[in-house]
């Protein structure tokens, strides 16, 4: 008898100790990835949950996932432990919708961005306010970011680039920045896949700022050595870049893309990075909206 009870306390204390050692594994492996973001799945309900074998099984099973959800680790979430099973609930992520904006809708086309009119030099703004908005899930309307965003404004040219990393901007609409590198092709690609967007600044072909080979694809409007801010959304299956104009509803119509060489030609030629946003989850942001007029 006292062999038998031995032997069950040495097991209840080996199972705890399994517990405990995978739960810390668990956090420790993850802890920088939550939520983590996957790509896209074909799952039903907003909650459901996974009996995992073993606790080696998790990478697998997220690489295996093929729909864009959160997953939750870590003690928090574990719901069972009974026979070494783990169960990890997972919140489905509706799909992104991309919000657009147009410079001209007459909601704001008039307000003034420094001498400018919204709808002649805000697409700064504008861009911004669609980054912001379809990061957030919120409606962050262009007449906001403009009235925002004016001591950003450069006299006879439009808005200051600062605008676009400035960490006070970061803050305020909840955001998260990296500055990627125009001549990166593999983290370009990797940033969009991963959820990211991007805005740069394009030139017309007639532009002093136009680089060799510009086209004036997305803009035709001589701005100097302004440019004209567009919106890069994602990327297509076969690598090609997907893009939004707050001036151009054709631009974010087209679901086939463009070819990222094309693309890279078609940017200030002095600029030689893309600013890289991703949702702040650790920051709501500080904004509100606008008075229409």
């Amino acid at each position: 008898m006292k062999r038998i009870c031995v032997l069950v306390l040495c097991s209840g204390l080996l199972v705890v100790i399994l517990y405990l050692g995978n739960i810390f594994f668990i956090s420790n492996r993850y802890d920088t990835y939550e939520p983590l973001r996957l790509a896209s799945a074909r799952l039903d309900g907003d909650l459901f949950s996974f009996q995992l074998s073993g606790f080696s099984d998790i990478l697998g099973l997220l690489i295996d996932i093929n729909e864009q959800v959160s997953v939750e680790l870590a003690n928090r979430h574990v719901l069972d432990n009974q026979e070494e099973l783990l169960s990890i609930q997972l919140f489905n992520e509706p799909k992104r919708v991309n919000v657009h904006f147009l410079q001209r809708d007459s909601r704001w086309e008039n307000h003034m961005f420094g001498s400018f009119t919204v709808g002649r030099g805000g697409c700064g703004p504008t861009s911004l306010a669609m980054v912001a908005s379809t990061l957030r899930g919120e409606e962050i309307l262009p007449c906001y970011v403009n009235s925002w965003g004016q001591r950003f404004y450069v006299s006879g040219i439009g808005v200051a680039h600062a605008m676009f990393s400035s960490p006070d901007m970061l803050r305020h609409f909840g955001l998260r920045y990296e500055a990627i590198s125009l001549h990166d092709d593999e983290a370009i690609i990797n940033a969009l896949q991963n959820g990211a967007m991007m805005m740069t600044s394009v030139q017309s072909s007639n532009s002093p700022s136009a680089r060799p080979g510009n086209e004036g694809i997305f803009t035709t409007e001589p701005d100097g050595q302004g440019g004209h801010i567009i919106v890069i959304t994602g990327v297509t299956d076969d690598g090609n870049i997907l893009l939004m104009d707050s001036l151009r509803p054709d631009i974010h119509e087209n679901t086939e893309g463009w070819p990222l060489e094309i693309v890279r030609r078609e940017i200030h030629r002095f600029i030689d990075i893309l600013w890289t946003y991703t949702k702040d989850y650790e920051n709501d942001g500080n904004f509100s909206h606008c008075h229409q007029s």
